[in-house]
């Protein structure tokens, strides 16, 4: 589940992490997933969110952010992903980032895995 760097989110994420826990009673083998997403380019944000995350025994934290980009506005207003776009509106740094998410997801690169 993606999350911004926000209060409303980690507000909102440390019940996800109660229902998680509850879903695992059933399922024990449950696996839940957090990304940061809409990250900023600077600041503490990302980092004290990630540390929050990381303080949720029932989640884990996916070790790529994705930041705040128009490319990725921009791709969805067209109804595309930015590995989509025509050449002139390529953003390399979006397309990385989506990229290193992909990854992550399914090849298990995960922080606490």
């Amino acid at each position: 589940m993606p999350i911004q760097p926000r209060s409303l989110d980690l507000w909102a994420i440390e019940q996800t992490a109660g229902l998680v826990s509850d879903a695992r009673i059933m399922n024990p083998d449950l696996a839940a997933h957090v990304v940061i997403n809409a990250a900023d380019a600077q600041g503490l944000d990302n980092e004290q969110a990630a540390d929050y995350v990381r303080d949720l025994e029932s989640l884990m934290l996916l070790i790529p952010t994705v930041g705040r980009r128009k490319a990725f506005a921009n791709a969805i207003a067209q109804g595309r992903s930015v590995l989509e776009l025509a050449t002139r509106d390529k953003d390399i740094k979006a397309i990385n980032e989506l990229n290193e998410l992909v990854t992550a997801v399914y090849a298990g690169s995960l922080v606490g895995a």
